[in-house]
């Protein structure tokens, strides 16, 4: 907390966020109910959870006196194996049992899907049940995605999130052209928008727009290389005067391979998870970019391009409609809030 102490005096123009992660942040109930005591008109907060442990105690307990605004519960689809406990039991139909018991509990909250070799074949029907949720329950709950950052995937990856991606914006086609609101996951909305406005100013990597600080003080422009701590990314301590801004100069940095200058989809991408870059290639990773990420990313620009080239003018135009709006929202959401919280 004295860390917190310093963190928040030396960001006064910024108001931090404070993000209960893990791991299981919630084997730490008794711990996060006293930092949300002493920040909760100071600082903004986030909690990442499996729902699996004291998840019901926080919601009845803690909850009411500090109703976190960003909980997002990890579900990764029925019957995937990604998130096992250690025991090696599947956890995915009890995570999704206590998102409908939250939702039930009027409980807002985000659920977040990370894509990999193991549910790519699924992406449609997780897809569907996102869409599900939030017909069901509209306003508490938003399904998301996200591409697993590893080394490499399996063969046929591409191609099966390629036809789960095309499937997904076919249903979402049919709902503009019901001229009904479709579902759009955030991820795919800033993709599409991107698409849309060739803005090629766009980052596939979020990497040196925060700074992360580790429990002992270290600051980090990003959140994986301060969970591995390498030193070498190091912008500064909480406990010392000034930033290594030469840190966020190497970070921010577009990739310069030959490949990437002649890229025809770099509104989407400039070379990819900064992380993903430097456990391949090390220090001089700004020179590179992830084969396999580029290949992901140019089965998003295509399956996009392809599908907005299909829309009619009227379906394109309630789509910006709708993408306007969303734009808004996250305008709205990076703001802190007039009371604090």
């Amino acid at each position: 907390m004295e860390y917190i102490d310093k963190l928040i005096a030396s960001f006064a123009f910024e108001q931090p966020r404070i993000i209960f992660f893990g791991g299981e942040p919630l084997v730490e109930l008794e711990l996060m109910e006293k930092v949300l005591a002493k920040y909760w008109n100071t600082c903004r907060f986030q909690m990442v959870t499996s729902a699996t442990v004291n998840y019901e105690r926080f919601i009845e307990e803690i909850y009411p006196a500090y109703p976190i605004p960003e909980i997002q519960l990890s579900w990764d689809g029925t019957g995937n194996t990604n998130r096992p406990r250690l025991n090696g039991e599947d956890i995915q139909d009890e995570v999704f049992k206590k998102i409908i018991w939250t939702l039930d509990h009027k409980v807002a909250i985000d659920v977040k899907c990370v894509i990999n070799d193991d549910n790519v074949a699924n992406l449609l029907n997780t897809y569907l049940g996102f869409k599900a949720l939030q017909g069901e329950y509209p306003g508490l709950v938003h399904g998301d995605f996200v591409v697993a950052h590893q080394k490499e995937f399996r063969s046929g990856f591409s191609s099966k999130l390629g036809l789960g991606l095309r499937s997904a914006l076919y249903t979402i086609g049919e709902d503009l052209a019901r001229k009904t609101t479709p579902y759009i996951p955030r991820d795919w909305m800033n993709k599409i928008i991107a698409v849309m406005v060739k803005d090629n100013n766009i980052s596939s990597c979020d990497a040196g727009n925060y700074v992360v600080m580790r429990p002992n003080g270290d600051l980090y422009p990003c959140t994986i290389f301060s969970q591995l701590d390498y030193g070498r990314y190091k912008v500064g301590n909480i406990c010392e005067n000034g930033i290594n801004n030469e840190v966020f100069d190497v970070i921010k940095r577009k990739c310069s391979h030959d490949d990437c200058q002649r890229c025809p989809v770099d509104c989407l991408c400039d070379g990819g998870c900064r992380y993903e870059r430097y456990i391949q290639q090390g220090e001089h990773f700004d020179d590179y970019y992830c084969p396999h990420q580029c290949e992901t990313i140019q089965v998003f620009y295509h399956e996009i391009s392809a599908w907005i080239n299909h829309l009619t003018l009227e379906e394109k135009t309630m789509l910006a409609g709708y993408l306007q709006k969303y734009q808004r929202w996250a305008l709205n959401y990076s703001l802190p809030r007039s009371d604090g919280k």
